[in-house]
């Protein structure tokens, strides 16, 4: 019987890791936020239409959270590498790689809230109408569309005929 639950256990941690590092994302949750905050390269800027002062507020933005999130990120690959590390072993103890996974999981939170925190100060800089578009960006981010996404789906109703991000 204890050798089916350490078995169980073992296969359970094997698989919650490997599911956490294959990035296991689902295609659409509507509930869900896009896996990433707004990206704000020049194309996003252009459809947004953004101000030159307001571009160099996006920058600035950007530029000031940028060691906060490297750091973060760097973090997130040595936590990552470790539950590979610790999962991928012949004999891997589920309790620690319990621990790896419930602290790879924390830091992935924390960067949910950055980006959180990012997008509302982003959000602030923009007009009603620029945060509608932006609101339409990340939605057919979401769903697939895009450069990378499927393209036999129509654009989402109000962006159509917005210029397409670069």
């Amino acid at each position: 019987m204890t050798r089916h639950v350490a078995s169980t256990a073992i296969g359970l941690a094997a698989a919650l890791a490997s599911a956490s590092m294959a990035g296991a994302q689902p295609v659409f949750e509507p509930d869900r936020p896009p896996a990433r905050g707004p990206v704000m390269g020049p194309g996003r800027m252009a459809v947004l239409g953004l101000t030159e002062p307001q571009q160099q507020q996006v920058r600035a933005l950007f530029e000031a959270n940028r060691p906060q999130m490297e750091a973060l990120f760097g973090k997130m690959q040595e936590s990552r590498q470790a539950l590979e590390e610790a999962a991928g072993i012949e004999s891997p103890d589920p309790t620690h790689v319990g621990e790896l996974y419930l602290e790879h999981r924390r830091l992935r939170e924390e960067g949910r809230a950055q980006r959180e925190q990012m997008d509302e100060s982003l959000r602030a800089l923009l007009t009603p109408e620029q945060r509608r578009r932006l609101d339409l960006l990340e939605t057919a981010r979401a769903v697939g569309m895009g450069r990378r996404g499927p393209e036999d789906i129509d654009p989402p109703e109000g962006m159509r005929g917005m210029p397409e991000p670069r």
